[in-house]
């Protein structure tokens, strides 16, 4: 292709480009809930998730605390299990390598790896220990005429 087919074909497929990107932007249909799925409290998914208990589960709950308590268990979870991959990744590394530099790297990776999952495991444990009922995330606003330590306290402050 000489310089001036290349001048000429820049513009025509500047032009196609343009065209191709105006209509997968005005083409895009909207986000549209599902209309046979519901959740509890009027919550409507934008997509249909009766298939799978687990997210049944968590979205047919009327409070909070649920959801939250099982987004907490599946963020621990996942925590862990990418540490064990990033912990085999690393052995691997080090295994197959010969280099000096690499095995060092490949130490400090190991020793991150095991600091982060003994995080994981002492956040659970010191939450635990201080009150198990925080690990249930159950936050409750309580009427304050039935705390005794308000009712009894004078109103003319």
């Amino acid at each position: 292709m000489t310089f001036l087919s290349r001048r000429r074909a820049a513009p025509i497929i500047l032009l196609a480009l343009f065209c191709i990107c105006g209509v997968l932007i005005l083409g895009a249909f909207p986000a549209l809930a599902a209309d046979d799925c519901k959740g509890a409290g009027g919550f409507v998914p934008l997509e249909c998730f009766q298939g799978s208990t687990k997210l049944t589960d968590a979205y047919n709950t009327e409070t909070l605390a649920p959801f939250l308590n099982k987004v907490f268990a599946a963020a621990i979870s996942l925590g862990a299990i990418l540490a064990v991959l990033r912990l085999a990744w690393a052995g691997f590394a080090y295994m197959s390598s010969d280099l000096w530099s690499t095995k060092e790297h490949s130490k400090e990776i190991i020793q991150d790896t095991l600091l982060g999952l003994f995080l994981l495991i002492a956040i659970w444990l010191i939450l635990n220990q201080i009150n198990p009922q925080i690990l249930k995330l159950e936050v409750a606003a309580e009427n304050p005429s039935s705390n005794p330590f308000i009712a009894n306290q004078p109103t003319d402050i």
